[in-house]
C-alpha cells in the first residue's frame, strides 16, 4: 500500500518521475537499509583487530617470501639454461668451447684433470681411444693441447706407448 502510494506520487512528475525519481528513491532506500545493517554489526575489540591484522600481515609475509624464493629459484634455473645454451653454441660455432677462453692456469688444471681421467682407463685401450676422439670432435684446441702436443704420451709412459 505504501509502495503504491509512493508510485502514485512519483507519477505526478511527468517526465522525471518514473525515469529519474523512482530509481533515486529505490537507491536511497537500499542505501538506508545497508547503513542500518552495518550499524547493527558489533564493533570489534582492539585485541580482535590486532590479531586479525597480525594474521593478515603474517600470511602476506609468508606469501611474499614464498613467491620471492620461487622467483629466485626459477631465475637460477633460467641462468643455468642460458649459460648451458651459450656454451653449447660456443662449442658449435667456435669449435673450442669454454676451454679456449680460459687463462693459462685454468687450462693447466683442465689438462691435469683430463690426463688423470684418460690414464684412469688403464685397462681399456678402446675407452681411451673413444675418450680422445670425443675430445677431438668437440674441442679441437683442447685436443691439440692434450694429444697432439704429446702430453698424454709423456704422462702415460708405458701405458700409452701404443696409443
Amino acid at each position: 500500500q505504501v509502495a503504491q502510494g509512493g508510485l502514485h506520487h512519483v507519477r505526478q512528475f511527468p517526465y522525471v518521475g518514473e525515469s529519474v525519481l523512482a530509481p533515486a528513491l529505490i537507491r536511497s532506500y537500499l542505501l538506508t537499509m545497508r547503513a542500518w545493517e552495518i550499524a547493527q554489526y558489533p564493533i570489534p575489540s582492539k585485541v580482535a583487530v590486532r590479531e586479525s591484522v597480525d594474521h593478515v600481515l603474517t600470511m602476506t609475509k609468508w606469501a611474499l617470501s614464498t613467491v620471492s624464493s620461487e622467483v629466485l629459484f626459477y631465475l637460477k634455473r633460467l641462468d643455468a639454461n642460458v649459460t648451458r645454451s651459450l656454451m653449447h653454441t660456443q662449442w658449435r660455432v667456435l669449435g673450442s668451447g669454454p676451454y679456449g677462453t680460459l687463462d693459462k692456469l685454468h687450462k693447466v688444471e683442465v689438462l691435469d684433470h683430463l690426463c688423470e681421467r684418460y690414464l684412469s682407463l688403464e685397462e681399456d685401450i678402446v675407452a681411451r681411444y673413444e675418450f680422445a676422439v670425443h675430445i677431438r670432435a668437440h674441442n679441437s684446441l683442447l685436443y691439440m693441447d692434450l694429444v697432439l702436443s704429446g702430453l698424454l704420451r709423456e704422462r702415460g709412459g708405458a701405458l700409452t706407448q701404443h696409443d
